[in-house]
Protein backbone atom coordinates (compact mmCIF):
# COMPACT_ATOMS: atom_id res chain seq x y z
CA UNK A 1 0.00 0.00 0.00
CA UNK A 2 1.53 3.73 -0.93
CA UNK A 3 1.13 6.65 0.58
CA UNK A 4 -1.27 8.11 -1.82
CA UNK A 5 -3.16 4.33 -1.08
CA UNK A 6 -3.49 5.22 3.02
CA UNK A 7 -4.75 8.81 2.54
CA UNK A 8 -7.83 7.85 0.51
CA UNK A 9 -7.95 4.42 2.76
CA UNK A 10 -7.96 7.44 5.16
CA UNK A 11 -10.37 9.39 3.74
CA UNK A 12 -12.94 6.80 3.12
CA UNK A 13 -12.61 5.81 7.08
CA UNK A 14 -13.37 9.49 7.62
CA UNK A 15 -16.58 9.39 5.47
CA UNK A 16 -17.66 6.29 7.25
CA UNK A 17 -17.14 7.85 10.74
CA UNK A 18 -19.06 11.03 9.95
CA UNK A 19 -21.62 9.65 8.34
CA UNK A 20 -22.43 7.16 11.29
CA UNK A 21 -22.00 10.28 13.68
CA UNK A 22 -24.90 12.10 11.14
CA UNK A 23 -27.47 9.29 10.87
CA UNK A 24 -27.33 8.94 15.17
CA UNK A 25 -27.83 12.77 14.73
CA UNK A 26 -30.68 12.45 12.80
CA UNK A 27 -31.99 9.36 14.80
CA UNK A 28 -31.41 11.37 17.80
CA UNK A 29 -33.50 14.67 16.38
CA UNK A 30 -36.83 12.73 16.50
CA UNK A 31 -38.14 14.50 13.42
CA UNK A 32 -37.21 17.74 15.47
CA UNK A 33 -36.17 19.77 11.82
CA UNK A 34 -33.95 21.97 13.81
CA UNK A 35 -32.26 19.33 15.10
CA UNK A 36 -32.09 17.70 12.14
CA UNK A 37 -30.66 20.84 10.55
CA UNK A 38 -27.93 20.92 13.09
CA UNK A 39 -27.25 17.33 12.28
CA UNK A 40 -27.06 18.22 8.06
CA UNK A 41 -24.61 21.10 9.16
CA UNK A 42 -22.32 19.39 11.53
CA UNK A 43 -21.96 16.90 8.70
CA UNK A 44 -21.27 19.16 6.13
CA UNK A 45 -18.58 20.87 8.07
CA UNK A 46 -17.19 17.49 8.81
CA UNK A 47 -17.10 16.25 5.22
CA UNK A 48 -15.11 19.80 3.86
CA UNK A 49 -12.85 19.76 6.23
CA UNK A 50 -12.16 15.81 5.35
CA UNK A 51 -12.18 17.10 2.12
CA UNK A 52 -9.29 19.56 3.13
CA UNK A 53 -7.32 17.07 4.87
CA UNK A 54 -6.96 14.66 1.81
CA UNK A 55 -6.11 17.32 -0.32
CA UNK A 56 -3.39 18.87 1.18
CA UNK A 57 -2.08 15.69 2.20
CA UNK A 58 -2.42 14.52 -1.21
CA UNK A 59 -0.28 17.72 -2.50
CA UNK A 60 2.53 16.74 -0.01
CA UNK A 61 2.81 13.16 -0.76
CA UNK A 62 3.00 14.80 -4.58
CA UNK A 63 6.14 16.93 -3.14
CA UNK A 64 7.74 14.89 -1.43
Amino acid sequence: MNDTDVIQAAYADALHRLFAVFLEGLAAAGGDADRQTQAAATFKSGLVLARMARDQAMKMVRLA
